[in-house]
């Protein structure tokens, strides 16, 4: 559908000219500054939905990264 397909579109767009430029950064940032467990964890969670939903979209993110266990 039409509405379908533009969302969509606004998605893509959204995550490509925005959060693709620096989300893995800050993730990072967050996991090596963080004084207290939740936020780096919650950064992660943020940069594994972006990344699964720019996957879904054909939309390289910035880098790969690797989380300390």
């Amino acid at each position: 559908s039409g509405v379908g397909e533009g969302l969509l579109d606004a998605q893509k767009k959204f995550i490509t000219e925005h959060l693709r430029s620096w989300l893995g950064s800050f993730s990072k940032q967050v996991e090596n500054s963080a004084r207290l467990r939740i936020y780096p964890a919650l950064a992660d969670l943020i940069y594994r939905f972006v990344t699964f939903h720019a996957d879904s979209f054909g939309v390289k993110t910035q880098e790969p990264r690797t989380v300390k266990p």
